[in-house]
């Protein structure tokens, strides 16, 4: 009887080491992928990036944006705003934001947002607003076509998106 109960022990053990490894090379993937992914933007050769411009400041907090846009700009370019999604709860605009699109001449802005912990509806759709404000205020500067604003984001930045 304690020989069986004893290869049960040890083939929970087994089970649950197995499970353990299995999670470690999961999250150790999606490591690697954001990794890969900070690694990809930093590395475009055609796309000019500004990172870190604050665009309004609220509660002693600097909301940021970043800017990607094509290397040569001849004349303004239409905008697209990403907002990025997770929840509403956590996230930054550091998620790699839709840059395939800087290829087919526009200009992508990826914004941060205060976030549902820090502030309670309807700050972040304010924020977005003030970034939409902050990108007409300062087409000039930055080549935006002030009158070609668009807006796209995933999950809850999609969300955003739809109320901008």
């Amino acid at each position: 009887m304690r020989t069986h109960k004893g290869e049960i022990v040890s083939r929970r053990r087994l089970l649950a080491l197995l499970v353990v490894v299995i999670a470690i090379a999961i999250w150790g993937t999606r490591t690697a992928d954001s990794a890969e992914g900070r690694r990809r933007r930093a590395e475009l050769p055609d796309v000019d990036v500004v990172r870190d411009v604050v665009y309004k400041r609220v509660n002693g907090r600097d909301l940021q944006l970043d800017t990607y846009s094509p290397k040569s700009i001849t004349r303004p370019l239409p905008v697209v705003l990403w907002i990025f999604g997770n929840r509403w709860s956590r996230g930054t605009k550091n998620h790699p934001p839709p840059l395939d699109l800087v290829s087919q001449g526009y200009i992508v802005v990826s914004v941060d947002y205060r976030l549902s912990g820090e502030a309670p509806f309807p700050a972040a759709i304010e924020d977005c607003k003030a970034a939409v404000r902050w990108v007409r205020a300062n087409a000039a500067t930055y080549h935006f076509d002030p009158d070609h604003i668009g807006a796209w984001g995933h999950s809850a930045g999609g969300h955003l998106a739809a109320l901008l």
